[in-house]
């Protein structure tokens, strides 16, 4: 029997080697395999595991509503705030633009303007919108309030839309 972490560590009994990039994608469509686990719970894992390989302070999933998104899905560290509508996020402007997103400091951000969906201006970000069939179904985002180890590699953007590709599939069920 494997058991799953729920901090989002590895599958315990099963070893897939490799790169972190290999085990954390190799974790991700064995989470989404498991029999019986209520969505909630698959994209909890998911998301601290992904907190973890980022080195994020949170992340979390949304589904776009005006004036603001709400936030169904989110990591252990999440703090979801009280909405503050008529501030831009950066939510609404990747759901927008249907581009990935990231920035290691405020300076490289596209504007102090934007806020996450903590209600503050992340340290650090990378998100990417969650698009099925040329709608815009949500945004899978993560932030840090601090400075990171490393940068935001192009195979950690690449394990961000792997997620939001993941994710379709729910929100597009949860949609209907």
């Amino acid at each position: 029997m494997k058991v799953v972490d729920i901090n989002g560590g590895p599958p315990r009994g099963s070893d897939p080697g490799g790169s972190e990039t290999e085990r954390v994608a190799h974790n991700m469509v064995y989470v989404f395999s498991l029999p019986a686990l209520p969505i909630k719970q698959r994209f909890s894992i998911l998301l601290n595991r992904m907190c973890s390989t980022l080195d994020m302070d949170y992340g979390y999933i949304t589904l776009p509503q005006e004036p603001v998104s709400a936030v169904p899905f989110f990591s252990a560290r999440m703090v979801v705030r009280p909405p503050r509508p008529g501030k831009p996020t950066l939510s609404h402007l990747m759901s927008r633009s249907r581009n990935a997103l990231h920035f290691d400091t405020p300076d490289d951000a596209p504007s102090g303007d934007y806020i996450d969906q903590t209600g503050h201006v992340p340290y650090r970000f990378a998100g990417a919108p969650v698009v099925f069939d040329g709608r815009v179904y949500g945004t899978v985002e993560f932030g840090g309030a601090r400075p990171g180890a490393a940068p935001i590699t192009s195979e950690h953007l690449m394990l961000v839309r792997i997620l939001s590709g993941l994710a379709a599939g729910s929100l597009v069920l949860l949609s209907d």
